[in-house]
């Protein structure tokens, strides 16, 4: 008999930013490389890294995915969420860049991997224009089923999508047969992406 269990908030995460650099263009490679960008070290959870209360680093394969969640969980799917846009900084089309590299990065090296994966589709949260064009871009693969945004205490930049084009950007998801999921995170912070000394 086939397992019915579905796993809604499986995390998954990139290695590091490099991870992630085959799936963005020349231009947004080298403002990564000279600026010394990384991924927020907390970029896995919700907590700091090493707190108690944190848990285990989210797997950063599908092998690992399967060993840790899928196998020992006999799961038919799990919902893959990947927060790693979250708190890119305030810089709009450095996000939406991100947020592309991501939903492919997440395609190629876990949808397509392992037919039991679907996953949340990032998109920018400052930039509702690039959302609905991520929205049109990937929402045709059905394994993506809901848009992941984050919930934090700065509204301004959570809510853009919503509040200046919310009839456009939830129509782009409607259409597609998607949802949304809201991801709690702590307050945005000013400076959430650091810069290598």
């Amino acid at each position: 008999m086939v397992s019915r269990v579905i796993d809604a908030d499986v995390h998954c995460a990139p290695e590091s930013i490099g991870t992630l650099l085959p799936y963005l263009d020349e231009y947004w490679r080298d403002y990564i490389t000279s600026a010394g960008l990384q991924l927020s070290p907390s970029v896995g959870g919700a907590y700091p890294p090493n707190a108690p209360i944190s848990g285990a680093s989210p797997p950063r394969t599908v092998q690992a995915l399967g060993e840790q969640v899928l196998d020992r969980e006999d799961l038919r799917y799990a919902v893959l969420n990947c927060v790693t846009t979250f708190d890119t900084g305030h810089n709009a089309y450095y996000e939406a860049a991100l947020s592309r590299a991501v939903n492919d990065w997440l395609r190629e090296e876990w949808l397509d991997r392992d037919d039991r994966l679907r996953a949340s589709m990032l998109v920018s949260t400052l930039d509702p224009d690039a959302a609905v064009e991520e929205i049109e871009r990937v929402g045709d693969d059905h394994r993506f089923v809901q848009v992941l945004l984050p919930v934090r205490s700065d509204t301004r930049a959570t809510t853009a999508c919503t509040r200046r084009r919310p009839a456009v950007t939830w129509r782009s998801v409607c259409t597609r047969g998607g949802g949304s999921a809201a991801r709690r995170r702590g307050p945005a912070s000013p400076t959430p992406i650091s810069r290598t000394t």
